[in-house]
């Protein structure tokens, strides 16, 4: 006859429980894992956000001429940089009505059409303007309708001014459909899978070219975006208020880093101006991660050289 397990030894019990428990855990741990391989296989098969995996798995899904316009988009680069080198290109401040400029920056040919700088460098205006005449021919124009579009690209810009250039390609038959291509991030999708642009405003003509703009203006503390590092990062220049005031012992010329999903930037380089003085503010690690190091020495001498142009104006 069995022995009762109620008078089993207080040892024999301990031991008896942490087999259980022993069980328990391997019990556990299997279901945990097989939750986790459940889950990662849902997100593989669900997950097609990424206009990328989009374009490049599913050719019914490329957009049309997909392949001539994204090698054209390969070799265009989103950098003011080289404009920068320009020695017609200054900058200008206003003071009494907080505003600064980069004075001759754009450049167009005798048609009026503008000119990336290497036939490669620019903005997004102008990257965007430049490729709106580049793929042109290739639409029919009773099928496809091409437009500029001001959009949030909501990975890098939240605030409602903060606005980017890119283009809206409209298929108008059979089946009406719409396409984005963006040259400055190298872009190009169905608009519903480019779920990171919120369209604001189109255009049939952009602005910069019907007005043939030679500058380019902002307020004081807003930024304009001067280079683009591997989609990733993007570079901006500004002149900013100090203290909230803005005149000749009140301002700051400044280089920010804006990372993809952080939205608030941080400088990389900045020459300050206060009653007490001039400071410089670097940050020597960041802009390795950004720029070369032949690029950040020639901004920061640029900057250096408008900072004194400004303080010693009358």
């Amino acid at each position: 006859m069995p022995a009762d397990s109620s008078h089993d030894s207080v040892p024999v019990q301990v031991a008896r429980l942490l087999r259980r428990l022993t069980v328990y855990k391997i019990f556990v741990f299997i279901l945990a894992l097989a939750v986790t391989l459940l889950a990662f296989a849902l997100q593989r098969t669900g997950k097609h956000t990424d206009d990328r995996f989009w374009q490049e798995d599913s050719r019914s899904a490329q957009p049309p001429h997909y392949q001539t316009i994204m090698k054209m988009l390969n070799r265009l680069e989103y950098s003011r940089i080289p404009a920068l080198r320009r020695s017609d290109v200054s900058l200008a401040v206003d003071f009494e009505n907080r505003r600064w400029s980069l004075k001759n920056i754009y450049h167009y040919d005798q048609a009026g059409d503008i000119l990336l700088e290497h036939s490669r460098y620019g903005i997004c205006s102008e990257l965007t303007a430049y490729v709106y005449k580049q793929i042109k021919p290739l639409f029919d124009e009773q099928e496809y309708k091409i437009q500029y579009a001001q959009v949030n690209e909501t990975r890098f810009y939240m605030k409602p001014d903060s606005v980017h250039v890119v283009l809206l390609i409209t298929k108008l038959h059979p089946k009406k459909e719409s396409f984005i291509l963006d040259p400055s991030f190298k872009e190009y999708g169905r608009r519903e899978v480019m779920g990171h642009y919120y369209l604001r405003q189109t255009f049939d003509n952009l602005p910069l070219l019907v007005r043939r703009l030679r500058d380019q203006e902002a307020k004081a503390g807003a930024g304009r975006i001067i280079f683009a590092a591997n989609q990733d990062s993007l570079l901006s220049f500004a002149v900013e208020p100090v203290f909230d005031k803005f005149d000749r012992q009140h301002f700051a010329l400044v280089l920010t880093a804006t990372r993809q999903h952080w939205y608030v930037g941080r400088y990389v380089f900045a020459v300050v101006m206060t009653p007490d003085g001039r400071e410089t503010i670097e940050n020597a690690l960041l802009a390795k991660r950004i720029l070369t190091r032949k690029d950040f020495e020639f901004l920061k001498q640029k900057i250096s050289e408008w900072f004194e142009q400004i303080v010693r104006q009358d």
